[in-house]
């Protein structure tokens, strides 16, 4: 379905184009936009090494379709590829919403309403309705590609899976989750061009840059805003990542963003009670002080914004009450990256990935959490008590990790990164040869699946751990 609704989007786009070049409107932004699209599928098929055929077909639109298909009859991945059949699909849908489906329905909303009531075709309407199903539709799909990942599984039981293991309340709740991300993108869309057109495009951009600072104003407070990965956590790229994850939010919230390592559960979910109840309604009134859009009423917009706030609320609570009960708080809770690390990596975590393969051993799970996660989230004062109680121990019996820069009171980040660089830059010069998926995965410094799924499988085995939080 996601697929024909990606199809039906582009065709409608590319109609609508052909509409108005024919009736000599410039149309130079939307082309560009799908331009955009396009080349960058063929960009993301070189850098995943997937071969010179898909670049070109991506050209033509037809990635979506091929990874779609490679995905769901599980296809091996194709020679030298680096990142499974089940990423790429992920990848492919982003790209879809990032640069396609998002800005393409923003400006043909913008331009649907600033023309005349005589000038507006139904094609216009179909297609921005087309996007915004594709959005949701997207939006949701990417979610469960996120969900079914074994990885996310086993190292994120606190979080993952979220959706039903029942397969038919599984797609309800996709579903559900697909409608309400429609909706929720409709509404924005309307109200930032009745905003754009009522008063000025300027000052629709003032609107979304004070409501992105706002957004960043209590990431700030909460401590949160920083990328949780050490290394990407700069101000610079965080504050790149949080303009991203903003944008993302006005359109299709997803549930990768509740994460702890995202916006956190409850700045995730006030976001969109904010949208759908306020921002939204607010918008739309300014732009009726400063003169609306031509064949529309105050009233009509606010009728339809009521309904499709309240359908978009009652649609996403449906899907809410299908998902798996003990995870469904996640989109609640107030948890953000120092408490998840503190309350999940530091005393529950049962697995991670250290030096290029999997471990279950307590002492390395708390090492690579200080190595990997940003030092904001970092609880330092559980990592100098963890030094205290071990030290003796390791003096006598020393681990790996017991070096000499560890005994001196730190653990070189540095060094750290200068491997992983190290590691993508014989990943990157490989990209010829043909490598199997497992095989390209060990030159990541990844374990295999497969390999994982059995340790883990056999660790639940002996100790009888639950996955499931307590």
């Amino acid at each position: 379905m996601t697929t024909i609704l990606t199809y039906c989007d582009l065709i409608s786009d590319v109609l609508v184009m052909k509409q108005l070049f024919d009736r000599g409107k410039s149309i130079t932004l939307l082309v560009t936009l799908l331009g955009v699209s396009l080349g960058w599928q063929a960009v993301a098929a070189y850098i995943f090494n997937q071969g010179t055929a898909l670049a070109l077909c991506a050209l033509l639109g037809l990635k979506p379709m091929i990874d779609e298909y490679r995905s769901t009859v599980a296809s091996p991945p194709l020679p030298g590829q680096l990142i499974d059949n089940v990423y790429v699909l992920f990848m492919t849908r982003m790209n879809q919403l990032g640069l396609d489906s998002v800005p393409q329905g923003f400006v043909q909303t913008v331009i649907y309403l600033s023309m005349a009531p005589s000038e507006r075709t139904t094609l216009q309407l179909i297609s921005i309705i087309s996007t915004c199903c594709s959005i949701g539709s997207h939006a949701s799909r990417a979610d469960a590609c996120i969900d079914a990942n074994p990885n996310f599984q086993i190292l994120e039981p606190w979080l993952y899976p979220i959706f039903p293991s029942r397969l038919t309340h599984k797609y309800l709740a996709a579903g559900g989750q697909a409608v309400a991300i429609a909706l929720y993108a409709i509404s924005k869309m309307v109200a930032i061009g009745i905003l754009a057109n009522g008063v000025s495009t300027a000052a629709a951009v003032v609107w979304l840059t004070v409501e992105c600072a706002s957004l960043f104003a209590v990431r700030a407070y909460l401590g949160n805003w920083r990328v949780y990965i050490s290394g990407l956590d700069g101000t610079s790229f965080s504050l790149i990542t949080h303009v991203v994850q903003y944008f993302c939010m006005t359109s299709a919230p997803m549930l990768l963003f509740r994460m702890p390592y995202g916006l956190s559960p409850r700045v995730y979910l006030g976001f969109i009670v904010w949208t759908l109840l306020l921002a939204n309604p607010a918008m739309v009134v300014l732009g009726f002080v400063g003169g609306g859009a031509a064949g529309v009423t105050l009233l009509t917009v606010c009728a339809g914004l009521v309904a499709a706030a309240v359908v978009a609320l009652l649609s996403g609570a449906f899907a809410f009450s299908l998902m798996d009960p003990e995870r469904r708080h996640t989109l609640y809770t107030h948890n953000t990256a120092k408490m998840h690390l503190r309350n999940f990596w530091w005393y529950h975590a049962k697995m991670t990935a250290y030096d290029g393969s999997w471990t279950t051993n307590q002492d390395l799970i708390k090492l690579s959490t200080s190595l990997f996660f940003s030092d904001s989230y970092v609880p330092h004062d559980l990592v100098e008590q963890w030094k205290a109680v071990n030290w003796e121990a390791w003096t006598n019996d020393p681990p790996a990790f017991f070096t000499d820069e560890f005994k001196a009171g730190h653990v070189s980040l540095e060094q750290m990164h200068k491997v992983r660089a190290t590691k993508n830059t014989q990943t990157r010069s490989s990209r010829k040869s043909a490598v199997t998926d497992d095989t390209q995965k060990k030159l990541l410094g990844l374990p295999s699946q497969t390999t994982l799924l059995d340790q883990w499988a056999e660790r639940l085995r002996k100790e009888g751990h639950s996955t499931r939080r307590k």
